[in-house]
């Protein structure tokens, strides 16, 4: 009788639909392209601060970061600074984005992929652990920000943020044991080719190295990654901030195509397999 009503409930549509996922998945973190040089791989993303808007950009091979305060998430208030960001970098190969809407326009698609020749990966919606290299530079950035103002008396809001992007770009970071800015643009002007290149080896091994200790550390009671079969039913998670507390918490969604960390619906979404019910 038991797993009769058992599985009555895990196939009524209304239930699935409504009713909380009392155990959510966690599915295991998956291995990401680790750079093999500075400006190869960028992330970036808008912060927010004392009301202020910051577009952001952090190099994932070094760590360096820049900024740029922004008048809004407007296209138009944010394709120059995004270019510029861009040649400061280098124009990497790869742009890393979430799902913020002015970031994926088509203005801002186009500007990336046809005129400066950049690949761009989109995170999934409600994904931010997929952005985690910019969400964890906006925490320690934050950090810093406190502390100097705490110190820094009368200093204005832009000061106080390119004093704390100098403060952290000049500082050794926890991954690479090295300051951002030494590794991106080389330890000192007069440093031989040589020394050079076994910085940039030992860099990448670091990288790989830690990305392999945090993926076994959190990995021990995280599930493995399931597949999914096109037109199979599934339920996706709404995300809280819509609706009230009598809004169903799971929307009904058909597979039309299964990726690595991601199914495509019938409907057109790209939803994270994390979103998914059990």
């Amino acid at each position: 009788m038991h797993s009769k009503i058992e599985k009555i409930v895990k196939h009524c549509s209304t239930c699935r639909e409504h009713k909380y996922d009392r155990h959510p998945t966690k599915l295991q973190i998956q291995e990401t392209p680790i750079p093999q040089s500075p400006g190869e791989i960028v992330h970036i993303d808008i912060y927010s601060t004392e009301k202020k808007l910051i577009l952001t950009a952090i190099d994932k091979f070094s760590k360096y970061a820049q900024v740029k305060i922004i008048q809004s998430k407007a296209i138009e208030h944010i394709k120059d600074p995004i270019r510029e960001l861009m040649i400061a970098f280098g124009i990497p190969k790869l742009v890393v984005i979430d799902n913020e809407k002015s970031l994926n326009s088509a203005t801002i698609s186009s500007l990336l992929k046809d005129h400066m020749s950049i690949d761009v990966y989109t995170i999934p919606p409600y994904s931010s652990t997929s952005n985690g290299q910019v969400e964890r530079f906006h925490s320690t950035l934050s950090e810093i920000m406190r502390c100097l103002k705490a110190t820094c008396l009368g200093i204005t809001f832009e000061e106080l943020l390119f004093k704390s992007l100098q403060e952290y770009n000049s500082s050794i970071h926890s991954t690479t044991k090295n300051k951002p800015i030494a590794l991106f643009f080389g330890n000192r002007i007069f440093t031989c080719p040589q020394q050079l290149e076994k910085q940039r080896l030992d860099n990448t091994s670091q990288l790989k190295k830690k990305q392999d200790l945090d993926r076994s550390y959190h990995n021990k009671k995280r599930s493995e990654i399931k597949d999914y079969s096109p037109g199979e039913v599934i339920y996706v998670k709404i995300n809280k901030r819509l609706g009230s507390k009598l809004t169903p918490k799971y929307k009904k969604e058909v597979v039309s195509e299964n990726n690595r960390t991601t199914i495509k619906t019938v409907s057109g979404r790209t939803v994270h397999k994390g979103l998914i019910k059990n």
